[in-house]
Formats: structure tokens, sequence, C-alpha cells
């Protein structure tokens, strides 16, 4: 479950994105997942926590070699059910930066915490992380 303190059309529509995003990882879809991001040099994934260590993506292409064969090897992560808390959204125009606690039940039984933060820009009236 997802929850904001305060929604607007364009929170709603963020907020999909992001649900989206997860729902196509753990569905092992590469392309219903890659829709949800920009395509471009600018794009950076930072990823940081106790199961994997480090990761540090930065550019599409570096992105987008590795999560399809993270999602195709079918090594993408178990999760049963996701919980998003203490949703935070600020919209600035074409971009929005989103904060949450993130909860997640592995199909092993395993809970994680994580504490996520995504970038998304507005282009052709569609959010993309």
């Amino acid at each position: 479950m997802t929850q904001a303190t305060k929604t607007t059309p364009d929170h709603a529509n963020i907020m999909a994105v992001v649900t989206r995003e997860t729902d196509m990882f753990v569905r092992q879809d590469f392309g219903g997942w890659a829709a949800c991001w920009v395509q471009d040099a600018r794009t950076r994934e930072v990823c940081i926590s106790s199961s994997i260590g480090s990761t540090i993506l930065e550019g599409w292409e570096t992105l987008s070699s590795y999560m399809r064969k993270v999602i195709e090897s079918g090594s993408a992560c178990n999760i049963t059910e996701i919980e998003r808390l203490n949703v935070s959204i600020t919209v600035s125009g074409d971009l929005a930066h989103v904060v949450f606690d993130e909860r997640c039940q592995h199909v092993n039984g395993r809970l994680e915490n994580s504490f996520e933060t995504r970038v998304l820009e507005r282009s052709g009236g569609e959010w993309r992380i």
C-alpha cells in the first residue's frame, strides 16, 4: 500500500509510476520496467543495501544493461508484499522529488526496510523516473 499525506492529480500520477516500476521489476517485465525511466545519459541509480552493498549505475545504457541481466536471469527479488509509508512529494514545474519509507516482505519471509528517493521528470505530459 502506498500512502501520501497530500494527493493531487500530479501526486497520484507520480506514485503510479513509482508503483508500476516496482511491479514490473517484480514481474520480471524488462520492457514495462524500462518504460518507467527517462532513457538518456542523465539517468542514474544509486542503491545501498545490507544485502548487496552499494551499486552506482550511471547513464541509461549502463543501467538498462545491468537491469536487463538482473530481470532476465530471474534473479529479480521475490517480493510478495510492499508497503510505502511517510510519502512526501515535491513538484516544481516538470520535476518531482519523492521520498518514502518502504517495507518489503520476500518469498522466504525476509523483511526489508529501506529509505527511498526518486526524482521524476515530466515530458510530453508523462512522468518518468
